[in-house]
């Protein structure tokens, strides 16, 4: 009875205190009770009064304020007295809400790439051989050790499905969605064994289709993403889309003006259809497409175009300054740009920051192996 009788006279001072806007305590008395005077050392020294004030700690209420039943919360600098008297501060660095960044050198973590790669079944692509090499191609790539982990999806021209406009209808959702290979590969493997001939491919429906895809999968899922046409394409078909090269080069310049970009690359099965989609491979940067006679440079050139660009931000590097530099398979400093807009054709050593990732400019991802590694250096402010 005696012990209620103090605290409920010790409360009433507080009250008095408060409302004459000054303490009538002793600072000793204070820190007795958990007030202002609080240690910081300790988050606030309190019997269960008003809770702890360190300097740079939290602030009590009258029963324990934001301290809690327990203790207190660790924050940037210090921790908060509760009822219970409080945790240490020392053990509050680093606490919630405390962002960090460690420096040092870390080997990159390459997010991976998703390939949409739509191949030609028109009636003349069964002539030469082209549709078998080109599906055998893509059989062989998807079982390259340096393939596993890539996504990769499939469509056709015409699609499967029949239906197709200039728009992008028909090309815009893939015959088989994306899939990490290597066990991806034999639904890949069907759906391209299963095509018949066709005709009337529309390759400004083909490109508009195909970006939009490929840039929906980027944007989704955080990774690069390519599209790979292998055709024998040329202006001379017949079909309602527009052909010029200035249309069909600027769909792919459109799918490289914003990040997550999509590089446009181009395999021909001879010089009219590489002359008639030279705009597609240069505008994609990707250069000049080229003209492939057998399964061998179809896979080359998939294994070119699955390169991964995208490198992983490190952990705990909040707040943090980054350096870039291949490690192999040769040694090279590369500098940082502002960002997408900045990188240009010769951007063959720069990258920029993106909100998740390091990106390699596009002329740098082109010139990538699949096999390139890169070390990433943070220092702290």
């Amino acid at each position: 009875m005696g012990s209620a009788v103090v605290q409920t006279s010790t409360l009433g001072v507080l009250a008095l205190s408060a409302a004459l806007g000054c303490s009538l305590l002793a600072p000793s008395d204070d820190e007795l009770l958990g007030g202002p005077g609080g240690a910081a050392a300790a988050g606030g020294v309190s019997a269960g009064g008003s809770g702890g004030n360190g300097a740079a700690g939290g602030t009590g209420g009258a029963t324990g304020g934001t301290g809690g039943a327990t203790g207190g919360t660790g924050g940037a600098t210090g921790g908060m007295g509760g009822v219970d008297g409080g945790a240490d501060a020392s053990a509050g660095a680093g606490g919630s809400g405390g962002a960090s960044c460690t420096p040092g050198a870390t080997a990159a973590v390459k997010k991976p790439v998703g390939l949409y790669v739509i191949l030609d079944r028109t009636s003349s692509m069964f002539q030469a051989g082209r549709y078998a090499f080109s599906s055998q191609g893509i059989a062989d790539f998807m079982q390259l050790p340096a393939a596993a982990g890539t996504q990769l999806a499939t469509q056709t021209t015409p699609p499967l499905s029949g239906q197709q406009s200039c728009a992008g209808a028909g090309y815009s959702s893939p015959a088989v969605a994306m899939g990490a290979l290597p066990g991806h590969a034999s639904a890949i493997s069907a759906a391209l064994a299963s095509a018949a001939q066709a005709i009337n491919a529309q390759m400004e429906g083909v490109l508009n289709g195909g970006t939009q895809y490929a840039k929906a999968h980027a944007a989704a899922s955080s990774e690069q993403a390519s599209l790979v046409l292998i055709t024998d394409w040329n202006a001379q078909s017949t079909e309602p889309c527009d052909k010029t090269p200035q249309v069909l080069g600027g769909i792919a310049a459109a799918a490289m003006s914003t990040d997550p970009y999509v590089l446009t690359w181009v395999i021909a099965m001879d010089p009219n259809s590489r002359n008639a989609l030279l705009s597609v491979g240069t505008s994609g940067q990707t250069g000049t497409p080229i003209i492939a006679t057998g399964s061998a440079a179809v896979r080359d050139r998939l294994t070119l175009a699955s390169a991964r660009c995208r490198l992983e931000r490190p952990a705990d590097t909040t707040g943090g300054q980054y350096q870039l530099a291949r490690t192999a398979p040769n040694g090279k400093a590369f500098t940082q740009l502002a960002g997408l807009s900045a990188c240009t054709n010769n951007s063959e050593e720069h990258w920029y920051l993106a909100p998740d990732a390091l990106v390699l400019c596009p002329a740098a991802c082109v010139e990538s192996g699949p096999t390139d590694a890169y070390q990433i250096t943070t220092t702290c402010n």
